[in-house]
């Protein structure tokens, strides 16, 4: 949907979307572009005004941001052991790894749909949330467990 700021007119629906799309839509810094993911999974442009729409195809990301002049796609996309800067070219729809960030820095929030990418207006930073996970394994000894709800039962009872 598309709203306008001054909030002296409805919201204009530009396109449905699956309940389970979880991209948030990007609009370009030109103006010309919102980015939003498709049911079938796909990227698209569609115009402000709802009337031009492009498929650029799968971008395996969980957000997306434009380029400063609004030609390219950046995102981030995640594989076991490593998150890659990824972009995708606009007009030739080519896509190419910029860099490897490693494997703690996978994209997550908290919250979803609530993920951003946002790219400084000079072009050299991304910013997004990520978390760190870190898992520990304990071992307890000598451990002398309740008896369970039926041993008690039993136990009352006088039951063998």
């Amino acid at each position: 949907m598309v709203a306008p700021t001054s909030g002296q007119a409805a919201a204009r629906k530009l396109r449905t979307v699956s309940s389970d799309i979880t991209l948030i839509p990007v609009w370009s810094p030109n103006g010309a572009w919102i980015a939003y993911q498709a049911p079938d999974g796909d990227l698209h442009l569609v115009a402000p005004d709802g009337a031009q729409d492009r498929d650029v195809g799968k971008f395996d990301t969980a957000a997306v941001a434009f380029s400063p002049d609004s030609q390219r796609l950046y995102g981030i996309t995640s594989t076991p052991g490593h998150n890659y800067l990824v972009e995708l070219e606009i007009a030739s729809r080519a896509q190419r790894r910029i860099g490897d960030l490693g494997a703690d820095f996978t994209p997550q929030t908290a919250a979803t749909p609530s993920l951003r990418f946002t790219l400084t207006p000079d072009g050299q930073s991304l910013t997004f949330n990520t978390a760190r996970r870190n898992q520990s394994l304990w071992m307890m000894r000598h451990f002398d467990p309740p008896p369970s709800g039926i041993a008690r039962l039993r136990a009352l009872l006088h039951l063998p």
